[in-house]
């Protein structure tokens, strides 16, 4: 469960940061009004539904791996566009870095459920997902906000929020990194132990005939 634990921290400390912590970040240290920053997070929010629909399907054609792996660099590096942004920004380079961020955001999402899917075998799938994805937004991405403006009130700056989500993605490309690549395989038939030992395909084959 770690591969998915990590993955998912990775994802949702820079959804809460591009999404959450951002409206405060864009009003209380960029000085833009809240109505500019709810603006400029929505064309971006709008960006990247289209955005997670092409990543699914290039995903589907190359990998999740190279996808994820791609993108989890690109989502560091847009961050920084985003947080090294100094008050007295205009609008137009709030509005591109959010629309960087989110797009990234975006393609991570794309690939990421069938990744984390694909972790496991289906007799304990939904466990695994499922207590993987929910330890991860807890203790990862939601957070992430109250770290953020603990950095920026501690040190004056949101540069440092840069370094926090560049070292959150560090650890989600190590598990991308050592997976395997399984996107074309057919887990349908994946075989997965029951109990005794016993194969559930080869079972249900044996009671069929």
């Amino acid at each position: 469960m770690g591969k998915a634990f990590f993955v998912k921290a990775a994802e949702n400390t820079f959804l809460y940061l591009f999404s959450t912590f951002v409206l405060g970040l864009a009003t209380g240290y960029l000085h833009f009004s809240r109505p500019q920053a709810l603006s400029a997070l929505m064309w971006a929010s709008a960006i990247e539904v289209a955005v997670i629909l092409v990543a699914a399907y290039v995903s589907d054609r190359i990998g999740r791996k190279p996808v994820l792996i791609v993108d989890l660099l690109s989502a560091a590096v847009a961050g920084c566009t985003l947080f090294t942004l100094s008050p007295g920004s205009d609008f137009a380079h709030l509005q591109l870095a959010l629309i960087a961020c989110l797009t990234c955001h975006g393609i991570i999402l794309g690939p990421m459920a069938a990744y984390m899917a694909e972790l496991f075998p289906t007799r304990v799938r939904y466990t695994a997902l499922s207590t993987s994805y929910q330890l991860a937004s807890v203790l990862g991405g939601s957070i992430a906000p109250i770290v953020g403006t603990m950095l920026v009130s501690l040190t004056g700056s949101a540069v440092f929020v840069a370094g926090y989500a560049i070292l959150m993605a560090i650890p989600a490309l190590i598990a991308v990194g050592v997976s395997r690549e399984s996107h074309w395989q057919d887990i349908s038939q994946q075989r997965a132990p029951i109990d005794g030992g016993t194969d559930r395909t080869a079972a249900v084959q044996t009671t069929g005939a």
